[in-house]
């Protein structure tokens, strides 16, 4: 498996792309304990992509990965037909 890095605006010296890996890996590490210890059957992309939806919005991370309700409720304006 080979790394391929792609450039980050935060800095290019040797230091910042060092932290930038390690700040990667702890990331991946979280997320894969989180699935791990919650056993979750989305992949890891998939849980990737809710939180960067759901970013600004303030909920546990184990809120944010239990499948909605299947209620289909009807918008008010469909009641008066």
């Amino acid at each position: 498996m080979a790394l391929s890095l792609t450039p980050m605006p935060v800095g290019v010296s040797n230091n910042a792309v060092i932290t930038q890996i390690m700040v990667a890996m702890c990331a991946y590490l979280l997320l894969a304990y989180l699935k791990f210890t919650a056993k979750f059957k989305q992949s890891l992309q998939q849980m990737i992509r809710l939180i960067r939806v759901n970013v600004f919005i303030r909920r546990s991370l184990y809120e944010l990965f239990i499948p909605p309700d299947n209620v289909s409720t009807r918008p008010p304006q469909m009641g008066l037909f």
